[in-house]
């Protein structure tokens, strides 16, 4: 378990490291009063990431509940402890590769902010959250892959009602639309027209190619 001062505030992560060179690095973020432990039981990426030659970093969210800052949520800035946490490890790791953010609601709100607010993150995938941060149309294009339950009501696929109108409030926080969030991103990287095509009964995949070689890609799960 690694801990440190960050901006004068103590943080503490978890660091799971391949026996051979790593190919990237993957900074998984656990959701509202989650923590390191029960993200690491739910998404199991500190045991089979570092199987698949990944470094695999499980920071701990502050406050309470524990969660990361996003727009209208009060707390200190996640963005600079991540950024400064994953220039740390790429320089002890001696790694080449991405640097790669996941999570899950709130946690996939942090990595779509990461991709909209850092340099440092090329490929993101958050999972039932990537709405929680507002569309990003400018800046360095990403690769995306998202997944979210059409029947969340924690996140709604849809946003809830009038969240076009928060959609400019900066400083507010904010639930939009999982397509239109999916849509901004694919038109930041410069993306195709969409592609569809169905796994099983309830599930169709959005995808995109874009510019660089990025990909863009929404899972939607019916019900």
């Amino acid at each position: 378990m690694g801990r440190g001062s960050f901006d004068g505030v103590e943080r503490t992560w978890q660091v799971a490291t391949p026996a051979g060179e790593p190919v990237a690095i993957i900074f998984d973020f656990h959701g509202t009063s989650g923590t390191i432990e029960r993200q690491g039981a739910i998404t199991r990426l500190s045991t089979e990431g570092p199987a698949r030659e990944y470094i695999v970093v499980t920071p701990q969210g502050l406050e309470n509940p524990t969660r990361w800052t996003v727009p209208g949520i009060p707390g200190p800035d996640d963005v600079s402890f991540v950024e400064q946490l994953g220039a740390q490890i790429v320089e002890e790791g001696c790694v080449d590769g991405p640097l790669i953010a996941t999570g899950k609601s709130s946690g996939a709100g942090m990595a779509a902010q990461l991709a909209c607010e850092s340099d440092l993150f090329t490929i993101v995938a958050p999972v039932a959250g990537v709405n929680l941060y507002r569309r990003c149309a400018t800046g360095d294009p990403v690769s995306v892959i998202t997944y979210h339950g059409t029947a969340d009501d924690w996140v709604p696929y849809v946003g809830p009602e009038g969240w076009e109108e928060v959609e400019a409030e900066e400083d507010t926080y904010f639930i939009g639309d999982v397509e239109a969030t999916i849509a901004a991103f694919a038109e930041r990287a410069s993306c195709s027209e969409p592609e569809t095509s169905t796994v099983g009964d309830d599930t169709t995949i959005t995808s995109f190619s874009c510019s660089d070689g990025n990909r863009v890609a929404l899972y939607t799960i019916e019900d």
